[in-house]
């Protein structure tokens, strides 16, 4: 035995909206180049760089007789992909600070 169940009730209105979709732009390459030597000194989100993620890593730690090694690993394009680094140390503590400027369509 099958059934099929669905809502059509005389009386029942759906008020239902579709939503918005926007369509791609195809734009595939930026129209300025992501301004790597200023995102440290400047506020990264102040900045308001169009079409670039931006994403900001940084490690602090404790300076005491040992490593640390640090990598990082993405999908990358030389030509527009890049990324801005800056290190902090006094007697005690380190602080690495990196922002990445990734270009997304």
């Amino acid at each position: 035995m099958s059934t099929v169940s669905f809502m059509d009730e005389p009386g029942h209105e759906d008020n239902f909206k579709p939503t918005v979709r926007q369509e791609n732009s195809y734009q595939t390459e930026p129209k300025k180049k992501f301004p790597s030597g200023k995102v440290i000194k400047a506020r990264v989100k102040e900045m308001m760089i169009p079409r670039f993620k931006v994403i900001c890593l940084v490690h602090i730690g404790q300076l005491s007789s040992q490593g640390l090694r640090i990598g990082s690993r993405c999908l990358w394009d030389d030509k527009y992909d890049t990324f801005s680094s800056s290190e902090f140390r006094n007697k005690s503590i380190f602080a690495i600070g990196m922002v990445y400027g990734v270009y997304y369509e």
